[in-house]
């Protein structure tokens, strides 16, 4: 392998190696680790890039082309488990949709790739990865400046689990958490069989001295994406983990980790690293492009692509056309020429949709909040005219009621309202109320046959469900009334549309 400049940026920190494969693994060139200068906007990327010149010039370190590595915080990372498609071109174009969906409105237009990790019967379970259009230009635009070119956008989680060597380790079946630490971010890493399968981002600048605290902290980040992995139907048992780098400070951190998830953590670091670039922990991570063949490698500067069936068609018709008009004169290339126009019309027309839906999107999520939010204002029963009501059933001559109490255990419903098959669109449902509210009556009579006259009232009256609380003798009574209206029978104006109850709901739920 030929020697090739790696560079990552985080939070202000420049990492950059020049790196080359060997027999014995990666090896460096030199190193250069530096927190950008004062009055320097990091995110001016031309005035980044500038800057970023002069410290690889006195680093000594050159290159034209650029592969740079992308933390998690530059990337989605998701696993995907995809139906295999008749065609290997059309799973491109499937992983994409899958990412889209897992993006912001802004994110469609991202760099999409993916990676293989294992089949199941009819499936494909692959690593998809997404990188922000704006984002990728900002690193072009900053390279640019820097007099440099963008070669590759390659993925940090997967150069740490190369450097690791745990790519295809996992013999036992089990997975392996790679701890990837970095001058100004440490990436928590899970690898399975077929190779990455998580990842999880923690910003944390390296620390320069005593390290107890810091060791707990990204133990405790790791025991979270382990957890987070294990929670997955298709994760697996960690067998170890590996912590990169050298010094106390990882070792402090895998012996915290290895407490943390109880397994085997232990310090991973190549041999022969050069002086200079300060601890080789906040940098290491960068040699993991030069290890490992690279063939699942993602890289989102040139993403995977199926065969562009539509320039053959193209082509094909243009020998068409060329045959038609030896044969039958310019009459046959002026219609060519009319179908390309029309082309490029239904081009500009299909853009103008995919951004028009994204739009509708958009505003269908924010519709259906809204009328979340509504069906859970709805919710909750009209107290006072409850207590109205129930104040006509109640109070008469002979009864004192002493406590009255009422709680709502409403919630918004998501369903069909026009009833009937339980599967429908998001489109087609919409949030409704569900009222459930019960008032407690407790009080006393003058008689026993008055306690029994009210009791009778309220349960003639229908609006609540009736039960009686304690025993059901002598004077006193205590009596939980339920209810799924919102409001009375008589206090509900003539427009207003009583909410779902427990019997009315179909379909959906909260």
């Amino acid at each position: 392998m030929s020697r090739t400049l790696v560079m990552e940026w985080h939070n202000g920190w420049l990492t950059a190696a020049a790196v080359s494969g060997g027999r014995g693994g990666p090896v460096v060139h030199g190193v250069a680790c530096e927190r950008v200068r004062d009055g320097v906007p990091q995110q001016d990327a031309r005035a980044v890039g500038e800057w970023a010149a002069g410290v690889l010039r006195d680093a000594g370190l050159r290159g034209g082309r650029v592969t740079w590595l992308a933390g998690r915080g530059e990337v989605l990372l998701k696993r995907l488990t995809l139906p295999r498609p008749p065609s290997e071109a059309q799973l491109p174009s499937m992983v994409r949709l899958q990412m889209a969906r897992a993006m912001p409105v802004q994110g469609t237009d991202a760099a999409v790739d993916y990676a293989p990790l294992e089949e199941r019967d009819a499936d494909l379970v692959l690593l998809g990865a997404a990188m922000p259009a704006d984002r990728l230009a900002w690193t072009r635009e900053m390279l640019a400046a820097a007099g440099l070119k963008l070669g590759g956008v390659r993925l940090r989680a997967q150069a740490a689990a190369a450097l690791a060597g745990v790519d295809a380790s996992a013999t036992d079946g089990s997975a392996c958490i790679v701890v990837a630490p970095g001058a100004a971010a440490i990436e928590v890493v899970v690898v399975e069989g077929g190779g990455v399968v998580a990842s999880r981002g923690v910003d944390a600048t390296w620390p320069a001295g005593d390290a107890t605290a810091f060791a707990h902290r990204i133990a405790v980040d790791v025991k979270r994406a382990w957890m987070g992995y294990r929670a997955g139907a298709a994760s697996r048992a960690v067998g170890s983990a590996v912590v990169l780098g050298a010094g106390p400070v990882c070792e402090a951190i895998a012996d915290a980790v290895g407490e943390q998830i109880e397994a085997d953590a232990r310090v991973v670091c190549p041999e022969g690293l050069p002086g200079g670039g300060g601890d080789p922990s906040r940098w290491v991570p960068l040699l993991g492009v030069a290890a490992g063949d690279g063939s699942a490698a993602i890289d989102l500067a040139s993403p995977r692509k199926g065969p562009d069936t539509s320039s053959k068609i193209r082509e094909r018709a243009l020998l068409g056309v060329l045959a038609a008009a030896a044969v039958f004169g310019t009459a046959g290339v002026f219609g060519y020429l009319s179908l390309a126009d029309l082309a490029d019309e239904k081009a500009a027309l299909q853009a103008r949709a995919r951004s028009l839906q994204a739009d509708f999107d958009q505003l269908a999520v924010r519709r259906a909040q809204l009328r979340h939010l509504e069906a859970l204002r709805l919710s909750d029963p009209e107290w006072l005219a409850h207590l109205d009501h129930l104040g006509g059933l109640v109070l008469d001559g002979g009864i004192r009621v002493d406590d009255l109490g009422g709680v709502s255990r409403g919630e918004a419903w998501f369903g069909n309202p026009r009833g009937g098959a339980r599967r429908f669109s998001f489109n087609d449902g919409e949030y409704r109320p569900r009222v459930r509210g019960v008032i407690t009556v407790q009080g006393e009579a003058a008689s026993r046959a008055t306690a029994t006259l009210a009791r009778g009232r309220i349960v003639e009256d229908g609006t609540y469900e009736v039960e009686t609380q304690g025993p059901d003798a002598g004077t006193s009574f205590g009596l939980s009334l339920a209810t799924g209206r919102r409001t009375p029978p008589e206090a509900q104006p003539a427009d207003e549309t009583q909410p779902a109850t427990d019997s009315e709901a179909d379909g959906g739920g909260p």
